[in-house]
């Protein structure tokens, strides 16, 4: 099942200023490789959401 990523204002801002420092010191090579490989991550995430959780069956069932 895919799922959608929605960043949210916060997390856009974070990434942004990521950019803007890679692009000031490590130049646009190393930015450009950083954001293709991020929505790499992205899109497999979204195609596999079970991977980005840590579940607890514990939990799941109420025992803990």
């Amino acid at each position: 099942m895919v799922k959608t990523i929605v960043w949210n204002r916060r997390a856009s801002n974070s990434f942004n200023s990521i950019i803007a420092y890679l692009q000031r010191e490590w130049g646009e090579r190393v930015t450009k490789h950083f954001v293709a490989r991020t929505y790499q991550i992205i899109d497999f995430l979204a195609s596999h959401p079970e991977m980005g959780t840590v579940e607890h069956n514990e939990k799941q069932s109420g025992v803990l």
